[in-house]
């Protein structure tokens, strides 16, 4: 069965750099988790590479389907984006997964996935290698 790796940790904490190194360095066939958001693509940026791009319907019909893992809101002055996991694109009979998230976030995958499958790092402090 795989696993998934969750990267927590404050702000500057440097889980984006570690989450990276870990990527590039480890020989372990990982997917990338890739979370929902409903604020607005970026001109850099792909759907389904950094984020699966969706609007408020489609959310609240993930919500309503019992589909959503985890979500967190940021109140924006573009309104209130969301970002979240679902269960869609998890496969743990095939693969192993790493991903970014938050201590509320692993608390959710910890009860959805069931502890055996989710270990987490918390990163308090990266001041560089």
């Amino acid at each position: 069965m795989g696993k998934i790796v969750l990267m927590i940790g404050p702000s500057n904490s440097g889980k984006d750099t570690i989450y990276k190194l870990v990527k590039d360095r480890i020989n372990i066939p990982f997917k990338d988790i890739i979370l929902y958001t409903t604020r607005p693509k970026r001109s850099n940026e792909e759907n389904g590479r950094e984020y699966y791009f969706c609007n408020k319907r489609q959310m609240n019909k993930m919500l309503k389907n019992d589909e959503i893992i985890e979500r967190r809101s940021y109140d924006t002055v573009q309104g209130i984006w969301y970002y979240f996991t679902t269960n869609r694109n998890f496969d743990l009979n095939n693969y192993n997964y790493i991903g970014l998230n938050t201590l509320v976030g692993l608390d959710r995958y910890l009860k959805y996935f069931n502890e055996d499958n989710v270990i987490s790092l918390y990163l308090k402090e990266y001041k560089g290698l």
